[in-house]
């Protein structure tokens, strides 16, 4: 879940490595037609770490799939299926609009800064 470069910094290496790329240099493929693109394959860290960069529990700003998506070069099912995972483990809130947010507790996880994999468990629902 760590890495070298904070998720601000991520965003902004990607934004401009995507603002760098030419597009001339692509071959076409047998038809015709551009290769189209190869996603990136992000896991549900990568995109709690987006998630985190681009909203925020307090004020309460929010971000959408489509967006985290085209930040991470991701296949936007990819993606909901990651934040359906970080929503049952209350790590995203997401909205009937379709909009998202990080959880203060994601927040707070994250700025914990561990180095490996963390372990999250959910308690169980109230009966």
């Amino acid at each position: 879940m760590c890495s070298r470069y904070t998720p601000t910094e991520r965003i902004r290496l990607r934004v401009e490595y995507r603002e760098g790329t030419d597009d001339s240099t692509l071959e076409p493929d047998g038809i015709g037609f551009q290769t189209p693109p190869q996603y990136m394959n992000p896991t549900r860290s990568d995109v709690l770490e987006l998630l985190a960069a681009t909203s925020a529990a307090q004020p309460r700003s929010t971000t959408s799939v489509e967006a985290l998506a085209e930040t991470l070069e991701a296949d936007e099912q990819t993606v909901v299926n990651h934040v359906k995972s970080l929503e049952t483990l209350e790590l995203a809130r997401t909205y009937p609009d379709s909009r998202i947010r990080v959880t203060i507790t994601a927040e707070e996880l994250l700025e914990l800064d561990v180095e490996g994999q963390v372990v999250v468990d959910t308690l169980p629902p109230d009966e």
